[in-house]
C-alpha cells in the first residue's frame, strides 16, 4: 500500500490554512511523502458448494456456489488515501474485489455422429462434444466519497460522515 507518511495531522484545530504545519516533517521541501510498504492485511472466508451430474448418452452438468466476503485494509488500485496512515487498521471493510455470491453452471454433451465410424469420416468428424458455462455474480462494493476535504488532511476524497454535514450541504 502507499503510505503518505507526511500527512497532515488530523487535529480538532487544524484549518485549510495550517495544513503544512501539521505534517510531521513540514511542508516545504517534502509536501506529500509518499513510500509503499507491504503490510496491508487481508481476509478472506467463504463457503463452496459443487454438484455434478453424469447421465447417460454423454451428457454432465456441473453447478458450483460461492458464499463469500473478503475484507481488507485498503485494496491496492483503491483511490483512497488512508484516514489515518500510521493506524491502516481504521480503514478495514469490504475490499474492492468482493463478490458476495457467485454460481457458476456449466454441460457437457458427446454428439454421437459418426461415433461408430471407422473410415475417414469417423476420424475427422467423429468425438466431437459441444460445451458451454454460464457464471452469475453480485456486483462490486462502492466507495462513497463526498468529494470535500471535511477532516482538513489536503485530500478531498472523504468518505461522508453526518456529523459534519452543514445546512450548506443538504441543500445540494
Amino acid at each position: 500500500a502507499f503510505y503518505n507518511i507526511n500527512q497532515a495531522v488530523l487535529s480538532p484545530t487544524g484549518t485549510a490554512a495550517n495544513l503544512d504545519a501539521r505534517r510531521p516533517m513540514g511542508g516545504k521541501p517534502f509536501g506529500n511523502f509518499t513510500v509503499f510498504k507491504s503490510n496491508i492485511r487481508s481476509w478472506y472466508d467463504s463457503l463452496q458448494a459443487r454438484v455434478e451430474k453424469r447421465f447417460r448418452h454423454g451428457f454432465s452438468v456441473v453447478g458450483a456456489y460461492t458464499y463469500a466476503k473478503s475484507l481488507d485494509y485498503m485494496t491496492f488500485h483503491s483511490s483512497q488515501n488512508f484516514s489515518d496512515p500510521t493506524r491502516p487498521e481504521l480503514d478495514k471493510g469490504r475490499s474492492d474485489n468482493d463478490r458476495r455470491h457467485l454460481l457458476a453452471v456449466s454441460f457437457l454433451v458427446d454428439l454421437p455422429f459418426f461415433e461408430d465410424n471407422d473410415g475417414v469420416a469417423g476420424l475427422l468428424l467423429g468425438g466431437w462434444q459441444v460445451n458451454g458455462i454460464a457464471t452469475y455474480y453480485t456486483g462490486l462494493p462502492v466507495d462513497v466519497l463526498s468529494g470535500r476535504d471535511y477532516n482538513l488532511d489536503g485530500y478531498a476524497a472523504d468518505r461522508p460522515n453526518l456529523l459534519w454535514i452543514t445546512a450548506e450541504d443538504l441543500s445540494l
